[in-house]
């Protein structure tokens, strides 16, 4: 196998777990080979054998000739890849198999235990104003997507650990603060 071979295989298998949000440890769960075995292919660092190549075209529904190929694989839908969906059900709520949720994980982790213990909850805050205070504090220095906060805000508002108030009355900006 020659270094543009191994690129091919690289770019193939980025391109597969962005489709399928796949952190390495979930490819490696999900085709049933180790995350070191994973993490070499990526780094270029090793061949990988006919078996572990036929493992990842197995997972993805695809064949060994496309993983060579020049052109990024389009997967079906996850719906319709039997082995992806039975290992998004078996697994959803591990968020170090799927990289929208371990970036939700860590979003979570700060704004529970960062944010609420410093009491910057003390006074309403809005997202936009929250996503901007984690960025630009040099403290901090986190860019987590709002989308991410906004969507964690929501869920510590149900727990009764914020309240939430609508200060224009259309249901679209919120400000939160600690429900004391």
């Amino acid at each position: 196998m020659d270094n543009k071979e191994y690129t091919l295989i690289k770019k193939q298998l980025i391109s597969l777990m962005d489709q399928s949000d796949l952190t390495i440890n979930g490819l490696a769960e999900g085709t049933n080979l180790s995350s070191m075995t994973i993490r070499k292919i990526l780094l270029q660092q090793t061949k990988p054998s006919v078996q572990t190549l036929e493992k990842i075209t197995a997972f993805f529904e695809i064949t060994i000739s496309q993983l060579f190929s020049e052109k990024l694989i389009k997967i079906k839908r996850i719906e319709d890849i039997e082995a992806l969906k039975d290992f998004y059900e078996d697994n959803k709520s591990n968020p170090e198999y799927f990289n929208s949720r371990s970036k939700e994980g860590i979003a979570t982790y700060f704004l529970r235990n960062v944010l609420i213990k410093e009491q910057y909850f003390s006074e309403p805050r809005r997202t936009k104003e929250i996503h901007l205070f984690i960025k630009e504090n040099p403290k901090y220095s986190k860019n987590l997507n709002p989308k991410v906060i906004a969507k964690i805000l929501e869920r510590m508002y149900n727990e009764g650990i914020l309240k939430r108030i609508d200060k224009t009355g259309k249901k679209s900006v919120f400000y939160y603060s600690i429900n004391s």
